[in-house]
């Protein structure tokens, strides 16, 4: 049996009187066989993140902290930073770079971040 992958986003917004809202949702058959899902811990220093051999079709990142942001990006010198996760935010890539780095943003704390990636 195939495997299938469904990704779904939906932006919603009120103010009570006026509203508007957007859903996207798609539903792919990847040729990999391969998918991770893990909570990593990220300090101020930054590491790589770990994807255990996937090769990503599709990414998530989840900032699991309450109170500290996270920055996920692709460039090891954070010199670029691709998002900014606020405590817990988080977002979905589709996306073929199978190399992340992260980093909490304020010195001193550690961030969990959890990952998830399937293969294209």
């Amino acid at each position: 049996m195939p495997i299938k992958v469904t990704i779904t986003g939906t932006l919603a917004w009120t103010d009570g009187t006026d509203s508007i809202s957007g859903k996207v949702s798609t539903t792919e058959t990847p040729t990999g066989q391969h998918a991770i899902e893990s909570v990593q811990a990220f300090d101020s220093t930054g590491a790589t993140v770990d994807l255990a051999g996937v090769t990503p079709g599709e990414i998530l990142f989840k900032n699991k902290d309450l109170v500290n942001s996270i920055i996920v990006t692709t460039d090891a010198t954070f010199a670029v930073k691709t998002m900014t996760l606020e405590p817990g935010r988080g977002v979905i890539l589709p996306t073929t770079v199978a190399t992340w780095h992260a980093k909490a943003v304020t010195v001193g704390t550690t961030v969990d971040l959890l990952v998830l990636a399937i293969d294209a």
